[in-house]
């Protein structure tokens, strides 16, 4: 009996051993592989799309990249950008993007890359960033404003033609033969249809008739003449020239506003006043010592004649109707004694709006008719009256409109300052009038217009 259950706990003993022995076995075969599973599990990490810079410039380079935490070179990567596919950043390895941001700021830049290993199902990344615009940009912009700005001016410059008449001998006396030449610095006269008039009668005319030959009238008379001028591509202008034979000359002035850095001669109008000299043929030892003689509408100014009184100051009415100016130069002994009339030529007050720049101060180049600026900055503009009287300045009353609404302005009424929101854009119309306060002698009016970008 005893050696019954020996045997059987034996038996026991061996199977259980067996057993054990196969339940090791199998935990050293499987044990590597779980050790590499969790080892694989511990250093695998999720995907990530990275976007440089963030947010992007316009006209630069942007990188997107996505970092699979492995070797990425057996992925297939496909690009969109702005939801358009771009085959040319997209293949095998290709994590990586690098483009060209648009050229003007939108509200943002989609950037999406599909993965996944060649045959497999793809993973999708997907990220959005916004774009300003960037230093290069800014300044490229400006310089397209810079050269708005004198295709602008060329245009103006171009559009205007100026034609000039000299005579030759340039100090013929009365009864003698003078010829009149045209010729501007703006325009090729050669080509062009000029037509002459003398005295109100017309004389000749023809392609490049540039002369025009005439006998002077008697001491004191008046000797006109007009070239209307007809370019080949169709632009027109005119040009005038008198001549009083008498061996007196004028100089003239007046006392209407100009601003400082206007290099013209201020023009009389309405309301001003003009100061007229006399100029003999005689040096000036000579002309001081003869006697002038001054008539407004034939009649005799005494306060303004005299030895030596060469100068007449002359007012002319608010209506710009003038009177007939004319000055007598006589000696004592009435050797010398000769007449000339004097045409005083009455202009129009002209309202000219200029811009103002910091550090530039008032750009004179050009008056404005149409400007582009940036939004959001602040422009300066100043009205200037030339050819008012001198004495309607100071009662000059200015009025200024934007997009038909008045803005008050009683600190400096000549000068507009504007400040636009970043959000305005468009053209803005503006208008500037002034006149005196009664608006009885001068009202005018001047409108031009801002592009806001």
């Amino acid at each position: 009996m005893l050696v019954s259950i020996t045997k059987n706990f034996e038996e026991r003993l061996a199977v259980t051993a067996l057993v054990g022995l196969l339940f090791v076995s199998v935990l050293v075969i499987l044990w590597p592989a779980a050790s590499l599973v969790l080892a694989q599990t511990a250093t695998l990490s999720p995907a990530a799309l990275t976007i440089s810079p963030d947010p992007a410039q316009t006209d630069d380079l942007v990188t997107a990249q996505v970092d699979l935490g492995a070797d990425s070179s057996n992925n297939i990567f496909t690009w969109y950008i702005n939801k358009q596919k771009r085959s040319d950043l997209s293949g095998l390895g290709k994590s990586v993007a690098i483009f060209i941001a648009p050229s003007s700021p939108a509200a943002s830049l989609s950037i999406r890359v599909d993965y996944g290993l060649p045959g497999a199902a793809t993973t999708t990344l997907a990220q959005t960033v916004s774009v300003v615009l960037s230093p290069a940009t800014k300044a490229f912009q400006q310089m397209q404003n810079q050269f708005q700005d004198l295709t602008a001016q060329q245009a103006d410059v171009e559009t205007h033609i100026s034609a000039d008449i000299r005579q030759l001998p340039d100090n013929a006396g009365p009864g003698e033969t003078v010829t009149l030449i045209v010729s501007s610095l703006s325009a090729d006269l050669d080509n062009a249809t000029i037509t002459w008039f003398f005295n109100g009668k017309r004389i000749s005319s023809g392609v490049g008739n540039r002369n025009l030959t005439i006998q002077l009238g008697p001491s004191g008379s008046a000797n006109d003449a007009r070239a209307d001028i007809v370019l080949a591509d169709g632009r027109q202008t005119e040009a005038f020239y008198s001549i009083t034979p008498l061996g007196v000359t004028f100089y003239w002035w007046s006392n209407t506003h100009i601003p400082p850095w206007y290099r013209g001669k201020s023009l009389p109008t309405p309301g001003s006043l003009i100061f007229i000299q006399a100029r003999p043929s005689f040096p000036d030892a000579v002309s001081g010592a003869l006697l002038y003689t001054w008539f407004v509408d034939d009649t005799l100014v005494t306060a303004a004649s005299g030895q030596g009184k060469s100068i007449l100051s002359y007012a002319i009415p608010d209506d710009g109707q003038i009177a007939p100016i004319r000055v007598r130069v006589a000696n004592i002994s009435k050797t010398v004694n000769q007449e000339a009339e004097f045409g005083v030529p009455v202009q129009t007050p002209e309202l000219w709006v200029y811009e103002t720049r910091p550090f530039e101060g008032i750009v004179t180049a050009i008056a404005i008719k149409t400007i582009a600026r940036p939004a959001g900055k602040t422009l300066e503009f100043v009205a200037e009256p030339f050819f008012a009287a001198a004495s309607l300045i100071k009662d000059l009353k200015y009025q200024w409109t934007l997009n038909g609404v008045a803005l008050e302005n009683d600190k400096t009424p000549n000068v507009l300052r504007l400040l636009s929101r970043t959000d305005t854009t468009g053209a803005q119309a503006v208008n500037v009038s002034f006149g005196d306060q009664a608006n009885r002698v001068l009202r005018l009016l001047q409108s031009f217009q801002v592009n806001l970008q």
